[in-house]
């Protein structure tokens, strides 16, 4: 199985989730050891963050720089990017104001030339970090000094006006959003519950097996009341989440009061890299359904935990992926699952600017999941990497694809570590299924279309049998659409519009009559054309424009 290697300036390449969902991905798969190390960076408290010194304002303007001259998925000419930025920075200091004039930038501040310097070449990338630090230290000429905690400030004024002017996918995060960030993504070290705030604490609402808390006998319902000899109770959610992670094997005390009784115990725990739950799996009379939330380092491996456990049962008539709400996450995670239930086929292609931004990616033969009928479920809120499952399913006719149009994020993100711990996250490729379409501003278009969710099962599996699908028209313009033509591929996502479905009865009912009836599925499958590039074509005819 193809996955991304490591990327020079970088510490992995994602996927982002939509703005509504807060963050998604594509991750090459780490090494234990690069996990650990992310985990133990995540885990840590907020440092003071240092001084805006001009040596370290250069440093992490560079970095930034760099990255947005070289992997931005669309050429950029620094002049206007280092510009936007500024704008952004005179948003702190209202009265502010940043204007090229001929080669000079001028900087003032209450209408009086505080600052004035040279225009640097637009491909000289150092220059312009230079410029934008010089800059920002003139302007704070007649205004008093800032504190060391401005200093983030600084450079999440600039960076994010710099990148709001790009696209709506690329975004900055300070130091401390990162290690969050890096915690979904990686995993970190703590004791493995999720919990809810109490009066007297905070209730454990779940448990990771196999973790800490669950070897402890912590259970859900039980009120840890101290975390350290320190009291929870009223604490924001930040903090007890800070107290309770720590370093690998670091250890934490939490007392504790069991449910059903009055006496609270203290116990020790030593932290280990807890990495998110994020399928589940449920299995109904003769049909398994398995319920990805997002991807994540482990999602692959705990789906082909799943699968082999369905396979199992003797009785299996299918299976219902049920990729509803899921935002996305890492891209070699998608390949991954994909991978499980194909046994040949194009899954996914990237192109961009930058030469490590094309990839391609096909499925290998002998996994367990390859001859399972299969239905995956999506609506208007599944996307990214849950979009790249689903096309690569559906364009291979492997799955029937029930639901509403999906979200439409099509675009691939690099994630860029800056000097101050802070992310740049940078979009710089769009991502193709198999059938060689874009699905960014555009989504996956469902084969059993759900409009209604009142409507009644079996009126649709019957218009199904009938010969009910995607127009064909529809279809070839869903194809052949330029991405550049957001108008008209928007106009057709209304051929099935995306809506958030949750948990709507209806899909999970649909799905279960297409596996109980072998023939309707089959007819499923067919009801949009198959033009799936084979996968001896895929790297040459999709991947490699």
């Amino acid at each position: 199985m193809q996955v991304f290697g490591r990327a020079p300036g970088t510490v992995f390449m994602a996927l982002l989730l939509p703005i509504m969902a807060g963050g998604c991905a594509i991750l090459p798969t780490a090494s234990t050891a690069d996990r650990v190390a992310l985990a133990r960076t995540a885990s840590v408290s907020a440092a003071e963050p240092p001084p805006l010194t001009p040596r370290e304002a250069e440093r992490v303007f560079r970095r930034g720089y760099d990255a947005i001259a070289a992997r931005y998925i669309e050429p950029v000419r620094m002049s206007v990017v280092t510009l936007e930025g500024l704008k952004g920075l005179s948003a702190l200091d209202p009265g502010t104001s940043f204007t090229i004039e001929g080669r000079k930038l001028l900087v003032r501040a209450a209408d009086e030339v505080v600052g004035a310097f040279d225009i640097p070449e637009d491909d000289d990338v150092a220059g312009w970090a230079r410029l934008t630090v010089e800059a920002s230290m003139a302007e704070r000429q007649s205004l008093p000094p800032r504190s060391p905690a401005d200093a983030e400030k600084v450079y999440k004024a600039v960076f994010e006006a710099e990148l709001a002017h790009l696209d709506s996918f690329s975004r900055y995060a300070g130091a401390e959003a990162a290690r969050d960030n890096r915690a979904l993504r990686n995993g970190y070290g703590g004791i493995g519950v999720r919990h809810k705030p109490v009066d007297t604490g905070i209730e454990i609402v779940a448990v990771v097996a196999g973790s800490p808390a669950a070897g402890a006998h912590i259970e859900v319902g039980d009120v840890i009341t101290h975390i350290d000899g320190q009291p929870c109770a009223g604490l924001p959610v930040r903090d007890i989440v800070h107290r309770l992670r720590g370093d690998l094997d670091s250890e934490v005390v939490v007392t504790v009061v069991h449910k059903g009784s009055p006496t609270p115990v203290k116990i020790a725990l030593s932290r280990m890299l807890i990495v998110p739950e994020t399928v589940t799996m449920t299995i109904a009379g003769d049909i398994a359904v398995m319920r990805i939330s997002s991807f994540n380092q482990r999602t692959a491996v705990a789906a082909a935990t799943e699968l082999r456990r369905a396979a199992r049962r003797k009785d299996l008539k299918g299976m219902v992926l049920d990729l509803r709400g899921n935002p996305g996450g890492l891209l070699d995670q998608a390949v991954a699952v994909s991978d499980l239930f194909l046994a040949r086929g194009g899954i996914v292609s990237t192109r961009g600017r930058h030469p490590e931004a094309i990839q391609s990616y096909s499925a290998n033969e002998g996994d367990i999941g390859e001859s399972i009928p299969l239905v995956v479920l999506v609506d208007g809120r599944s996307a990214s990497s849950a979009e790249i499952v689903a096309a690569s399913l559906q364009d291979n006719r492997r799955a029937v694809v029930v639901g509403t149009t999906s979200y439409g994020k099509g675009t691939v993100q690099t994630v860029i570590h800056l000097p101050n711990d802070g992310e740049l996250t940078l979009t710089w490729s769009r991502f193709y299924s198999p059938a060689g379409y874009a699905l960014h501003g555009l989504g996956v278009l469902p084969s059993v279309c759900i409009v209604d969710q009142k409507a009644d099962a079996a009126a649709v599996a019957e218009a199904v049998r009938a010969g009910a699908g995607p127009d064909p028209a529809v279809v070839a313009r869903w194809r052949t659409t330029p991405v550049q033509d957001k108008e008209a591929r928007e106009r057709l996502r209304e051929a099935c519009p995306p809506a958030r479905h949750d948990d709507a009865a209806i899909d999970l009912e649909v799905a279960r009559r297409l596996l109980d009836d072998r023939a309707l599925h089959t007819r499923a499958l067919a009801a949009l054309p198959q033009t799936a590039a084979r996968a001896s074509e895929f790297v040459s005819v999709v991947g490699h424009r």
